[in-house]
């Protein structure tokens, strides 16, 4: 089983060396609505750096709401040259807001994906794999409405997201 950081014998346990260990989070401490947008743009609390050449494993979940017919488009912004996939479950756009159209998906890290709001709200789960190039940054979460609406679309306090160092 690989481990990250891998240490060597003989090294010295510093504070910098333990916290390499632990994952990084983020999470939302106030709701951030969007009305009458497309325009994907970063939510401003959920963004975490990354290192170059690393490889993560990245997990969270959105609490969304609002009107049924704008949804939320979800996406990822990311230093050069890396590459992963993500792994979604949450409500399908093709519905109407019923529990009958939960829907669980694999996509490409940077692809674009849409999920409805269903009244009272909805959660996207999710999980996935980041493998960075040799540019160091910043994976952030960019999020818009599906279709313009004078509703605003909520992306939820307590939404969070976890990125854990595996190479």
């Amino acid at each position: 089983m690989a481990t990250y950081p891998v240490p060597a014998v003989g090294q010295r346990l510093t504070a910098a060396f333990i916290t390499s260990m632990l994952p990084t989070t983020a999470r939302k401490a106030a709701d951030t609505s969007r009305a009458s947008t497309t325009v994907l743009a970063a939510d401003p609390d959920l963004a975490l750096a990354v290192e170059a050449n690393a490889v993560y494993g990245l997990e969270g979940c959105f609490f969304h709401s609002g009107a049924i017919a704008p949804s939320i488009s979800i996406n990822h912004t990311f230093p050069a040259g890396t590459t992963g996939h993500v792994g979604y479950a949450g409500q399908d756009t093709s519905g109407t807001g019923g529990d009958s159209n939960d829907q669980m998906k694999r996509n490409a890290l940077g692809t674009l994906t849409n999920f409805n709001n269903k009244t009272g709200g909805a959660a996207i789960i999710y999980s996935g794999i980041v493998v960075t190039a040799g540019t160091a940054g910043t994976l952030t979460v960019i999020w818009a409405q599906v279709v313009s609406n004078a509703t605003a679309t909520i992306l939820l306090t307590n939404s969070w997201m976890k990125l854990t160092r595996i190479g």
